[in-house]
Protein backbone atom coordinates (compact mmCIF):
# COMPACT_ATOMS: atom_id res chain seq x y z
CA UNK A 1 0.00 0.00 0.00
CA UNK A 2 3.11 2.11 0.29
CA UNK A 3 4.67 1.97 -2.52
CA UNK A 4 0.78 2.40 -4.20
CA UNK A 5 0.29 6.21 -2.37
CA UNK A 6 4.21 6.63 -2.90
CA UNK A 7 3.87 6.11 -6.91
CA UNK A 8 0.55 8.09 -6.71
CA UNK A 9 2.29 10.97 -4.84
CA UNK A 10 5.21 11.48 -7.83
CA UNK A 11 2.52 10.99 -10.41
CA UNK A 12 0.98 13.48 -9.04
CA UNK A 13 3.64 15.75 -8.55
CA UNK A 14 4.62 15.45 -12.18
CA UNK A 15 1.23 16.56 -12.65
CA UNK A 16 0.96 19.69 -11.09
CA UNK A 17 4.34 20.77 -11.92
CA UNK A 18 3.98 21.51 -15.73
CA UNK A 19 0.53 23.47 -14.32
CA UNK A 20 2.47 25.64 -11.85
CA UNK A 21 4.44 26.63 -14.43
CA UNK A 22 2.24 27.87 -16.82
CA UNK A 23 -0.56 28.62 -14.20
CA UNK A 24 1.49 29.69 -10.99
CA UNK A 25 -1.60 31.68 -9.62
CA UNK A 26 -4.60 29.09 -10.07
CA UNK A 27 -2.36 26.05 -8.88
CA UNK A 28 -1.47 28.03 -6.00
CA UNK A 29 -5.05 29.08 -4.68
CA UNK A 30 -5.67 25.63 -5.22
CA UNK A 31 -3.29 23.97 -2.86
CA UNK A 32 -4.64 26.47 -0.09
CA UNK A 33 -7.84 25.71 -0.48
CA UNK A 34 -7.21 22.08 0.08
CA UNK A 35 -5.07 22.94 2.84
CA UNK A 36 -7.96 25.61 4.23
CA UNK A 37 -10.29 22.85 3.55
CA UNK A 38 -8.48 20.03 5.64
CA UNK A 39 -8.34 22.61 8.44
CA UNK A 40 -12.03 23.59 8.59
CA UNK A 41 -12.93 19.68 8.63
CA UNK A 42 -11.65 20.07 11.93
CA UNK A 43 -12.95 23.37 13.08
CA UNK A 44 -16.74 21.92 13.32
CA UNK A 45 -19.58 22.39 11.55
CA UNK A 46 -20.62 26.08 12.38
CA UNK A 47 -16.87 27.47 12.00
CA UNK A 48 -16.37 25.67 8.72
CA UNK A 49 -20.21 27.00 7.30
CA UNK A 50 -19.10 30.72 8.19
CA UNK A 51 -15.27 29.86 6.86
CA UNK A 52 -17.03 29.26 3.90
CA UNK A 53 -19.39 32.24 3.79
CA UNK A 54 -15.67 34.40 4.10
CA UNK A 55 -14.18 32.66 1.59
CA UNK A 56 -17.09 32.75 -1.06
CA UNK A 57 -17.84 36.41 -0.63
CA UNK A 58 -13.87 37.81 -0.75
CA UNK A 59 -13.51 35.31 -3.64
CA UNK A 60 -17.41 37.32 -5.51
CA UNK A 61 -15.17 40.25 -4.68
CA UNK A 62 -11.64 39.31 -5.79
CA UNK A 63 -9.73 39.70 -8.94
CA UNK A 64 -9.21 36.21 -9.61
CA UNK A 65 -11.81 34.64 -12.36
CA UNK A 66 -11.57 31.34 -11.11
CA UNK A 67 -12.59 32.64 -7.29
CA UNK A 68 -15.26 34.77 -8.50
CA UNK A 69 -16.98 32.41 -10.95
CA UNK A 70 -17.07 29.83 -7.83
CA UNK A 71 -18.47 32.03 -5.37
CA UNK A 72 -21.05 34.09 -7.74
CA UNK A 73 -23.82 31.20 -6.44
CA UNK A 74 -21.64 29.84 -3.86
CA UNK A 75 -21.83 32.43 -1.44
CA UNK A 76 -25.25 31.84 -1.40
CA UNK A 77 -25.03 28.44 -0.43
CA UNK A 78 -22.60 28.92 1.71
CA UNK A 79 -24.86 31.73 3.50
CA UNK A 80 -27.92 28.98 3.41
CA UNK A 81 -25.59 26.33 4.84
CA UNK A 82 -24.10 28.89 8.11
CA UNK A 83 -28.36 29.66 8.30
CA UNK A 84 -29.11 25.72 8.40
CA UNK A 85 -25.56 25.10 11.01
CA UNK A 86 -26.54 27.86 13.52
CA UNK A 87 -29.82 26.51 13.97
CA UNK A 88 -28.74 23.05 14.37
CA UNK A 89 -25.81 23.23 16.69
CA UNK A 90 -27.57 25.58 18.61
CA UNK A 91 -30.85 23.53 18.30
CA UNK A 92 -30.07 22.09 22.16
CA UNK A 93 -28.95 25.27 23.89
CA UNK A 94 -31.24 27.20 26.47
CA UNK A 95 -32.06 30.49 25.22
CA UNK A 96 -31.02 33.81 27.11
CA UNK A 97 -33.45 36.76 26.23
CA UNK A 98 -31.83 39.64 24.50
CA UNK A 99 -32.96 43.24 27.32
CA UNK A 100 -32.27 46.68 26.74
CA UNK A 101 -30.28 47.81 23.64
CA UNK A 102 -30.01 44.09 22.18
CA UNK A 103 -33.55 43.74 22.56
CA UNK A 104 -33.69 46.84 20.46
CA UNK A 105 -31.14 46.56 17.80
CA UNK A 106 -32.60 42.82 16.87
CA UNK A 107 -36.14 44.01 17.09
CA UNK A 108 -35.29 47.08 14.56
CA UNK A 109 -33.41 44.49 12.63
CA UNK A 110 -35.90 42.35 12.01
CA UNK A 111 -38.46 45.77 10.89
CA UNK A 112 -35.88 46.73 8.21
CA UNK A 113 -35.84 43.38 7.13
CA UNK A 114 -39.43 43.46 6.60
CA UNK A 115 -39.10 46.63 4.86
CA UNK A 116 -36.72 45.42 2.71
CA UNK A 117 -38.79 42.30 1.53
CA UNK A 118 -41.84 44.66 0.91
CA UNK A 119 -39.91 46.60 -1.78
CA UNK A 120 -39.51 44.07 -3.88
CA UNK A 121 -43.42 45.32 -4.77
CA UNK A 122 -41.64 48.55 -6.24
CA UNK A 123 -38.38 47.22 -6.53
CA UNK A 124 -36.75 48.30 -10.25
CA UNK A 125 -34.74 45.30 -9.87
CA UNK A 126 -36.92 42.37 -8.19
CA UNK A 127 -34.39 39.47 -8.83
CA UNK A 128 -31.67 42.05 -6.87
CA UNK A 129 -34.44 42.91 -4.11
CA UNK A 130 -35.56 39.33 -3.63
CA UNK A 131 -32.07 37.73 -3.56
CA UNK A 132 -30.69 40.54 -1.00
CA UNK A 133 -33.55 40.50 1.11
CA UNK A 134 -33.54 36.92 1.76
CA UNK A 135 -29.86 37.16 2.45
CA UNK A 136 -30.63 40.11 4.85
CA UNK A 137 -33.06 38.02 6.49
CA UNK A 138 -30.76 35.03 6.62
CA UNK A 139 -28.05 37.55 8.58
CA UNK A 140 -30.46 38.89 11.29
CA UNK A 141 -31.60 35.59 11.98
CA UNK A 142 -27.96 34.39 12.39
CA UNK A 143 -27.44 37.49 14.61
CA UNK A 144 -30.33 36.74 16.84
CA UNK A 145 -29.28 32.89 17.35
CA UNK A 146 -25.78 33.70 17.99
CA UNK A 147 -26.53 36.61 20.46
CA UNK A 148 -29.40 34.53 22.55
CA UNK A 149 -28.02 30.83 22.30
CA UNK A 150 -24.14 30.21 20.59
CA UNK A 151 -22.22 33.19 21.76
CA UNK A 152 -24.07 32.97 25.29
CA UNK A 153 -20.63 30.80 25.65
CA UNK A 154 -17.90 33.35 25.50
CA UNK A 155 -14.96 30.67 24.83
CA UNK A 156 -17.33 29.71 21.78
CA UNK A 157 -17.85 33.36 20.80
CA UNK A 158 -13.69 33.86 20.74
CA UNK A 159 -13.11 30.89 19.07
CA UNK A 160 -15.45 31.37 16.33
CA UNK A 161 -13.49 35.39 15.68
CA UNK A 162 -10.11 33.34 15.99
CA UNK A 163 -11.46 31.34 12.98
CA UNK A 164 -12.83 33.81 10.82
CA UNK A 165 -9.73 36.57 11.15
CA UNK A 166 -6.97 34.19 10.78
CA UNK A 167 -8.82 33.52 7.17
CA UNK A 168 -8.97 36.60 6.64
CA UNK A 169 -5.49 38.08 7.73
CA UNK A 170 -3.85 34.84 5.95
CA UNK A 171 -5.63 36.23 3.09
CA UNK A 172 -4.41 39.70 3.05
CA UNK A 173 -0.76 38.42 3.96
CA UNK A 174 -1.20 36.35 0.78
CA UNK A 175 -2.25 39.21 -1.34
CA UNK A 176 0.51 41.42 -0.72
CA UNK A 177 2.94 38.50 -1.24
CA UNK A 178 1.34 37.86 -4.94
CA UNK A 179 0.93 41.04 -5.43
CA UNK A 180 4.69 41.93 -4.84
CA UNK A 181 5.44 39.18 -7.14
CA UNK A 182 3.62 39.97 -9.97
CA UNK A 183 1.00 37.44 -10.23
CA UNK A 184 -2.50 39.33 -9.93
CA UNK A 185 -3.81 40.96 -12.70
CA UNK A 186 -3.20 45.14 -13.34
CA UNK A 187 -5.21 46.99 -10.52
CA UNK A 188 -7.90 48.89 -10.46
CA UNK A 189 -6.85 52.27 -10.17
CA UNK A 190 -3.18 51.34 -9.72
CA UNK A 191 -3.63 51.57 -6.48
CA UNK A 192 -2.68 48.69 -4.45
CA UNK A 193 -6.11 45.84 -3.74
CA UNK A 194 -4.25 42.57 -3.04
CA UNK A 195 -6.32 40.20 -3.88
CA UNK A 196 -9.58 42.38 -4.14
CA UNK A 197 -10.79 43.73 -7.27
CA UNK A 198 -10.64 47.35 -5.43
CA UNK A 199 -8.26 49.03 -3.35
CA UNK A 200 -11.55 50.55 -1.06
CA UNK A 201 -13.24 47.13 -0.88
CA UNK A 202 -9.94 45.68 0.60
CA UNK A 203 -9.48 48.74 2.90
CA UNK A 204 -12.57 48.53 4.51
CA UNK A 205 -12.30 44.54 4.80
CA UNK A 206 -8.76 44.89 6.81
CA UNK A 207 -10.13 47.61 8.93
CA UNK A 208 -12.43 45.68 10.45
CA UNK A 209 -9.88 42.38 10.57
CA UNK A 210 -7.39 44.62 12.07
CA UNK A 211 -9.52 45.89 15.34
CA UNK A 212 -11.02 42.35 15.60
CA UNK A 213 -7.49 41.05 15.82
CA UNK A 214 -6.30 43.36 18.19
CA UNK A 215 -9.11 42.29 20.30
CA UNK A 216 -8.52 38.76 20.34
CA UNK A 217 -4.71 39.61 21.09
CA UNK A 218 -6.03 41.13 24.34
CA UNK A 219 -8.27 38.58 25.11
CA UNK A 220 -5.69 36.06 25.35
CA UNK A 221 -2.02 38.18 25.02
CA UNK A 222 -0.47 35.88 22.21
CA UNK A 223 2.01 36.13 19.74
CA UNK A 224 0.48 34.89 17.10
CA UNK A 225 -2.88 36.42 17.69
CA UNK A 226 -0.44 39.81 17.42
CA UNK A 227 1.11 38.68 14.67
CA UNK A 228 -2.57 38.53 12.48
CA UNK A 229 -2.76 42.43 12.88
CA UNK A 230 -0.08 43.25 10.54
CA UNK A 231 -1.25 41.88 7.33
CA UNK A 232 -5.15 43.71 7.47
CA UNK A 233 -2.48 46.64 8.88
CA UNK A 234 0.08 46.68 6.03
CA UNK A 235 -3.28 46.55 3.84
CA UNK A 236 -4.70 49.63 4.86
CA UNK A 237 -1.64 51.54 4.55
CA UNK A 238 -0.77 49.98 1.19
CA UNK A 239 -4.14 51.00 -0.37
CA UNK A 240 -4.05 54.53 0.42
CA UNK A 241 -7.64 54.68 1.15
CA UNK A 242 -8.18 58.24 2.97
CA UNK A 243 -11.90 57.06 4.42
CA UNK A 244 -10.11 53.80 6.12
CA UNK A 245 -7.51 55.70 7.25
CA UNK A 246 -9.47 58.30 8.91
CA UNK A 247 -11.85 55.38 10.32
CA UNK A 248 -8.95 53.49 11.50
CA UNK A 249 -7.55 56.60 13.79
CA UNK A 250 -11.33 57.35 15.16
CA UNK A 251 -11.70 53.78 15.97
CA UNK A 252 -8.25 53.52 17.74
CA UNK A 253 -8.83 56.89 19.75
CA UNK A 254 -12.10 55.20 20.95
CA UNK A 255 -11.07 51.94 21.85
CA UNK A 256 -8.24 53.03 23.84
CA UNK A 257 -10.66 55.73 25.61
CA UNK A 258 -13.21 53.45 26.47
CA UNK A 259 -10.45 50.92 27.64
CA UNK A 260 -9.14 52.89 30.77
CA UNK A 261 -6.55 55.66 30.48
CA UNK A 262 -4.08 52.81 30.39
CA UNK A 263 -4.71 51.90 27.15
CA UNK A 264 -5.44 55.32 26.07
CA UNK A 265 -2.20 56.34 26.63
CA UNK A 266 -1.06 52.84 25.06
CA UNK A 267 -2.81 53.52 22.15
CA UNK A 268 -1.70 57.12 21.77
CA UNK A 269 1.89 55.92 22.21
CA UNK A 270 1.49 53.29 19.73
CA UNK A 271 -0.15 55.92 16.81
CA UNK A 272 2.95 58.24 17.88
CA UNK A 273 5.50 55.05 16.95
CA UNK A 274 3.82 54.13 13.56
CA UNK A 275 3.25 58.07 12.46
CA UNK A 276 7.24 58.09 13.25
CA UNK A 277 8.53 54.45 12.09
CA UNK A 278 5.34 53.91 9.15
CA UNK A 279 5.96 57.45 7.18
CA UNK A 280 7.17 56.04 4.07
CA UNK A 281 3.75 53.67 4.52
CA UNK A 282 1.38 56.49 5.59
CA UNK A 283 3.06 59.92 3.78
CA UNK A 284 1.08 58.41 0.39
CA UNK A 285 -2.33 58.32 2.13
CA UNK A 286 -1.79 61.50 3.43
CA UNK A 287 -0.98 63.05 0.10
CA UNK A 288 -3.75 61.84 -1.16
CA UNK A 289 -5.93 64.61 0.81
CA UNK A 290 -7.41 67.78 -1.23
CA UNK A 291 -6.25 65.49 -4.37
CA UNK A 292 -9.17 66.26 -7.29
CA UNK A 293 -10.24 63.09 -8.65
CA UNK A 294 -13.17 62.41 -10.67
CA UNK A 295 -14.47 65.67 -10.49
CA UNK A 296 -14.28 66.62 -6.73
CA UNK A 297 -11.88 66.41 -4.11
CA UNK A 298 -13.85 62.60 -3.20
CA UNK A 299 -13.03 60.72 -6.03
CA UNK A 300 -16.15 61.88 -7.26
CA UNK A 301 -18.49 60.80 -4.59
CA UNK A 302 -20.36 64.34 -4.53
CA UNK A 303 -21.57 63.29 -7.74
CA UNK A 304 -22.64 60.19 -6.53
CA UNK A 305 -24.86 61.48 -3.80
CA UNK A 306 -26.15 64.34 -5.69
CA UNK A 307 -27.60 62.17 -8.31
CA UNK A 308 -29.16 59.66 -5.42
CA UNK A 309 -30.88 62.75 -4.08
CA UNK A 310 -31.78 63.75 -7.06
CA UNK A 311 -33.48 59.87 -8.63
CA UNK A 312 -35.02 59.80 -4.85
CA UNK A 313 -36.79 63.11 -5.74
CA UNK A 314 -38.27 61.70 -8.84
CA UNK A 315 -39.36 58.74 -6.90
CA UNK A 316 -39.64 59.55 -2.92
CA UNK A 317 -41.04 55.39 -2.59
CA UNK A 318 -37.49 54.23 -3.06
CA UNK A 319 -36.17 52.02 -5.96
CA UNK A 320 -36.33 48.66 -3.98
CA UNK A 321 -33.47 46.66 -1.52
CA UNK A 322 -30.02 46.34 -3.33
CA UNK A 323 -31.33 48.21 -6.96
CA UNK A 324 -28.72 51.15 -6.48
CA UNK A 325 -26.53 49.57 -9.25
CA UNK A 326 -29.30 49.24 -11.57
CA UNK A 327 -30.66 52.37 -10.63
CA UNK A 328 -27.46 54.32 -11.26
CA UNK A 329 -26.58 52.16 -14.52
CA UNK A 330 -29.99 53.51 -15.93
CA UNK A 331 -29.95 56.94 -14.79
CA UNK A 332 -26.31 57.14 -16.77
CA UNK A 333 -27.50 55.28 -19.84
CA UNK A 334 -30.99 57.66 -20.64
CA UNK A 335 -28.37 61.02 -19.66
CA UNK A 336 -30.34 61.49 -16.11
CA UNK A 337 -26.54 61.13 -14.69
CA UNK A 338 -23.25 62.12 -16.33
CA UNK A 339 -21.69 59.48 -12.91
CA UNK A 340 -21.71 55.77 -13.00
CA UNK A 341 -21.15 54.37 -9.88
CA UNK A 342 -21.42 50.88 -8.28
CA UNK A 343 -22.74 52.24 -5.26
CA UNK A 344 -24.41 55.34 -3.46
CA UNK A 345 -20.68 55.31 -1.21
CA UNK A 346 -22.72 55.91 1.65
CA UNK A 347 -24.31 53.16 3.23
CA UNK A 348 -26.86 56.08 4.95
CA UNK A 349 -27.60 57.26 1.89
CA UNK A 350 -28.40 54.12 -0.21
CA UNK A 351 -30.71 53.09 2.66
CA UNK A 352 -32.51 56.04 1.72
CA UNK A 353 -32.79 55.95 -1.81
CA UNK A 354 -33.46 51.69 -1.77
CA UNK A 355 -36.50 52.06 1.36
CA UNK A 356 -37.22 55.92 1.00
CA UNK A 357 -37.50 57.40 4.71
CA UNK A 358 -39.12 54.32 6.39
CA UNK A 359 -36.08 52.54 6.08
CA UNK A 360 -34.27 54.96 6.92
CA UNK A 361 -35.79 56.27 10.41
CA UNK A 362 -35.78 52.24 11.02
CA UNK A 363 -32.29 52.13 10.43
CA UNK A 364 -31.34 55.61 12.55
CA UNK A 365 -32.87 53.66 15.25
CA UNK A 366 -30.76 50.73 15.05
CA UNK A 367 -27.85 53.25 14.88
CA UNK A 368 -29.09 54.60 17.72
CA UNK A 369 -29.42 51.16 20.09
CA UNK A 370 -25.60 50.03 18.97
CA UNK A 371 -24.75 53.89 19.68
CA UNK A 372 -25.88 53.08 23.46
CA UNK A 373 -24.64 49.80 23.50
CA UNK A 374 -21.26 50.81 22.37
CA UNK A 375 -20.92 53.42 25.32
CA UNK A 376 -22.44 50.84 27.90
CA UNK A 377 -20.51 47.65 27.19
CA UNK A 378 -17.68 47.82 29.45
CA UNK A 379 -14.65 46.44 27.08
CA UNK A 380 -12.36 44.02 28.78
CA UNK A 381 -10.80 42.07 26.09
CA UNK A 382 -12.21 41.19 22.42
CA UNK A 383 -14.92 43.72 23.40
CA UNK A 384 -12.26 46.61 22.80
CA UNK A 385 -12.02 44.84 19.67
CA UNK A 386 -15.58 44.79 18.65
CA UNK A 387 -15.99 48.53 20.01
CA UNK A 388 -13.15 50.02 17.74
CA UNK A 389 -14.70 47.79 14.84
CA UNK A 390 -17.86 49.11 15.69
CA UNK A 391 -17.15 52.90 16.01
CA UNK A 392 -14.83 52.75 12.89
CA UNK A 393 -17.52 51.54 10.82
CA UNK A 394 -19.69 54.10 10.89
CA UNK A 395 -17.45 56.15 10.15
CA UNK A 396 -16.41 54.50 6.84
CA UNK A 397 -19.88 53.93 5.76
CA UNK A 398 -20.34 57.91 5.51
CA UNK A 399 -18.28 57.06 2.48
CA UNK A 400 -18.87 53.27 1.32
CA UNK A 401 -21.86 51.06 1.11
CA UNK A 402 -21.19 48.14 2.52
CA UNK A 403 -23.51 47.83 5.32
CA UNK A 404 -25.84 45.33 4.22
CA UNK A 405 -23.71 44.35 1.26
CA UNK A 406 -24.43 40.57 2.30
CA UNK A 407 -22.67 39.16 -1.34
CA UNK A 408 -19.41 40.49 0.54
CA UNK A 409 -17.34 39.93 3.69
CA UNK A 410 -17.91 43.20 5.93
CA UNK A 411 -21.40 42.98 6.80
CA UNK A 412 -20.81 38.84 8.05
CA UNK A 413 -18.25 40.87 10.14
CA UNK A 414 -19.95 44.09 11.10
CA UNK A 415 -23.02 43.00 12.89
CA UNK A 416 -21.00 40.06 13.94
CA UNK A 417 -19.03 42.22 15.96
CA UNK A 418 -22.29 43.85 17.22
CA UNK A 419 -23.27 40.37 18.34
CA UNK A 420 -20.63 40.12 20.20
CA UNK A 421 -21.05 43.24 21.86
CA UNK A 422 -24.36 42.05 22.25
CA UNK A 423 -23.77 38.39 24.10
CA UNK A 424 -21.11 39.98 26.00
CA UNK A 425 -23.07 42.73 27.36
CA UNK A 426 -24.73 40.69 29.91
CA UNK A 427 -21.44 38.93 31.32
CA UNK A 428 -20.73 42.24 32.78
CA UNK A 429 -22.75 43.53 35.54
CA UNK A 430 -23.51 47.46 35.98
CA UNK A 431 -20.99 49.42 37.60
CA UNK A 432 -23.65 50.55 39.75
CA UNK A 433 -26.92 49.56 40.96
CA UNK A 434 -30.21 50.94 39.64
CA UNK A 435 -31.82 54.29 40.84
CA UNK A 436 -34.59 52.13 42.29
CA UNK A 437 -32.62 49.40 43.68
CA UNK A 438 -30.65 52.75 45.65
CA UNK A 439 -33.87 53.96 46.59
CA UNK A 440 -35.68 50.83 48.27
CA UNK A 441 -32.11 50.49 49.99
CA UNK A 442 -32.29 53.98 51.26
CA UNK A 443 -35.71 53.71 52.51
CA UNK A 444 -35.11 49.88 54.69
CA UNK A 445 -32.00 51.62 56.42
CA UNK A 446 -34.08 55.03 57.29
CA UNK A 447 -36.86 52.24 58.71
CA UNK A 448 -34.08 50.18 60.78
CA UNK A 449 -32.09 53.71 61.58
CA UNK A 450 -35.72 54.93 63.43
CA UNK A 451 -36.57 51.37 64.53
Amino acid sequence: MKWFVGIGGILLLVAIVPLAIEYPLVVGIGIVAVVVLSWLVRQGLWRSMYVLVILTTLGAISSIAPWVAVSAYGRVIAVGGLLVATYWVTRNETTVAARGASRWILTCLALLATVASVSAVWSVSIIDTITQAALFIALVLIVHRLVTRRWTDRKTMVGDFSVAVTVLSLSMLIGIGVHFAGLLPATFSGRFQGLFNNPNLAAIIALLTMFLAWGLFLESRGVLRLLLVVPPFLTIALTETRAAFVAALIGMVWMGARAGWRMFFLTAALLATIAALGAPLWMPVIDRFGVISAGDAFAGRTLGWETAFHLLSLRPVGYGWAATQSVFASAFDSGLSVFRPQSAHNSYLQTLLEVNWVGAAILILVLIGVVVLIFRQRPTGVEVGFSGAVVAGLVIQASESPLFGTGQPYPWLYWFAIAGLMATRRQHPPRAMPRSQKRRRAIRRQYLNAT
